[in-house]
């Protein structure tokens, strides 16, 4: 009997044995499997990491790029205000020379007003002048004696000895000369 419990024994423990051993087959394949997937897992974590920085570069790019974007666009607005401010500056220098033109026309049209006037004022006293010393010349003239002492005792030399010359006042006060043929 002793035999026997001696070989149940066996068994029992060979059981167990095959038990544990598959047991610690079943855990090391599945450790196996465990660690297989950690490494794939850290495969893909590194890949992460490294999608990570590439996102990161890009985005440094973008941001440079924006930045210099943004700077040029500063730099267009800056340039775009000083333009606005010049046209401002320009059209109100254009309203203020039209505004000077229109005085200094209206200032000369008033100077030809008042020049003309003048003009004509004094074309007239000139030719009432013109008038008085006609009417004196003809006065003068009038008088045979006056007449021999207004002629003109030099001769053109185009005129001949032959012919003779007086000076006589018209009817409209005209000085004038005649010559008998």
């Amino acid at each position: 009997m002793a035999k026997l419990n001696q070989g149940i024994i066996g068994f029992t423990c060979g059981i167990a044995f095959l038990a544990i051993s598959q047991t610690t087959f079943a855990t090391d394949t599945v450790c196996q499997g465990l660690n297989g997937l950690i490494k794939a897992q850290q495969a893909t974590y590194q890949q992460s990491i490294l999608l990570v920085k590439n996102s990161n570069n890009i985005m440094k790019k973008s941001d440079k790029k924006l930045k210099r974007l943004s700077k040029r666009a500063d730099k267009a607005t800056k340039r775009l205000n000083t333009l606005q401010a010049k046209l401002a500056q320009a059209q109100r220098q254009q309203t203020a020379a039209n505004a000077a033109l229109m005085v200094e026309k209206n200032a000369l049209k008033t100077s030809s007003v008042a020049l003309a006037s003048n003009n004509s004022r004094v074309l007239q006293q000139h030719r009432n002048k013109i008038a008085s010393l006609q009417r004196e010349f003809s006065t003068l003239c009038s008088s045979p004696t006056a007449a021999k002492a207004a002629a003109p005792t030099r001769r053109h030399p185009s005129y001949s000895t032959s012919k003779k010359t007086d000076i006589y006042v018209g009817s409209d006060g005209i000085i004038g000369h005649t010559s008998d043929d």
